[in-house]
């Protein structure tokens, strides 16, 4: 995902459990020191990382399976005062969890439905 991002021209480093501790903390400081604008992350950052109160958007890719975890991931933005959005990519698989998430908040989360066939493996190849 952070390839792709950078490929289209976007700013962004990946941190994931992969990677050696240096490198952890090398994308990490290249996120906090402002040379990189997206961090693409995955559970490994959810929980004990110092990510600083500048994070405007938490998108989840994947849902996590509790509660509890989805309310890390998202409590990284809106720090401090500051406003911010979570954004939950739902698929037809994940819409039990998401029901389980809207059901630990106490409250309906907006959709935002996208239309059309936007897979690449539709058969039109």
């Amino acid at each position: 995902m952070a390839l792709m991002l950078r490929n289209l021209g976007f700013p962004a480093v990946c941190l994931h459990g992969q990677m050696s501790q240096p490198k952890r903390l090398g994308a990490l400081t290249k996120f906090k020191s402002g040379q990189r604008d997206i961090l693409v992350c995955t559970d490994v950052a959810s929980r004990g990382l110092d990510i600083p109160a500048i994070v405007d958007v938490v998108i989840n890719y994947d849902l996590p399976g509790h509660g509890k975890d989805y309310i890390h991931r998202v409590g990284r933005t809106a720090r401090a005062g500051r406003a911010g959005k979570a954004i939950a990519m739902v698929t037809q698989y994940d819409v039990e969890v998401y029901q389980r998430l809207e059901r630990l908040l106490g409250k309906q989360l907006p959709k935002y439905p996208l239309h059309g066939n936007t897979s690449s493996t539709d058969g039109n190849d």
